[in-house]
């Protein structure tokens, strides 16, 4: 979705932009781990100029020189870690040219469409799949090409000092998130936890695997607002 066609306007996309910048500044590190496979959290982070990676060095590579040379000569800013997937990824299974990882993951700029037969940019041996894989009732989502991102993503949330869920339901099946989310709290740690998840609260799947929580009962929209004004 391109911003011209950003369903709510100027003025939301003027909200989120905001929103991730205030983020940007306060933390040390900043980490957007999400679930969700859409470009919007992409296209909002290119508008307001932060440089981003997918993690784990070499588990997902920019298709696009410019991005690659960016991040070489500038350096990285903000890791985004999107556990099930991206619609602008194509992975080669056993790659060649992959140095560390069995499969080898593209960041196409655009949405990536298996059915265009798209070759591997990196060996040029095999057409690219879709890397976008849904909730499963269980943990073997951490295999294979995604398993350095979870891997990722439980570490970044073993050091949090503070997290912030923002808009995720949490369903029961959703084991592979569950597990993920209770990475958060140890015996010995205890980060500030906000959850937005709307005016009617978060669902009670949250008490299952958080001790202790802010529930801001807010939609999102208002949160980012309140949290920037």
């Amino acid at each position: 979705m391109e911003r011209s066609g950003f369903e709510g306007g100027a003025t939301l996309w003027a909200t989120y932009t905001t929103f991730l910048q205030q983020l940007f500044r306060e933390s040390r590190t900043l980490t957007v781990i999400t679930f969700n496979y859409d470009l919007l959290l992409e296209q909002i982070l290119d508008d307001i100029n932060l440089r981003y990676d997918y993690g784990t060095a070499g588990a997902v590579e920019f298709d696009d020189d410019t991005r690659r040379k960016r991040l070489r000569r500038s350096g990285l800013q903000l890791t985004v870690l999107k556990v099930h997937g991206s619609a602008n990824w194509g992975v080669c299974r056993g790659c060649r040219k992959a140095e560390r990882f069995d499969n080898q993951v593209t960041s196409f700029e655009r949405p990536y469409v298996p059915i265009r037969r798209k070759s591997c940019p990196w060996c040029d041996r095999t057409y690219l799949e879709s890397a976008i894989v849904p909730p499963i009732l269980e943990k073997a989502g951490e295999s294979r090409y995604r398993e350095p991102i979870w891997v990722s993503a439980r570490k970044a949330l073993r050091r949090s000092r503070e997290v912030i869920v923002i808009g995720y339901s949490l369903p029961q099946s959703d084991h592979e998130a569950m597990s993920l989310l209770r990475e958060v709290e140890s015996p010995s740690k205890r980060p500030r936890i906000t959850v937005v998840c709307g005016p009617k609260g978060a669902p009670s799947a949250y008490s299952q695997v958080f001790r202790r929580f802010t529930d801001a009962m807010q939609y999102f929209e208002d949160f980012a607002s309140e949290s920037t004004s």
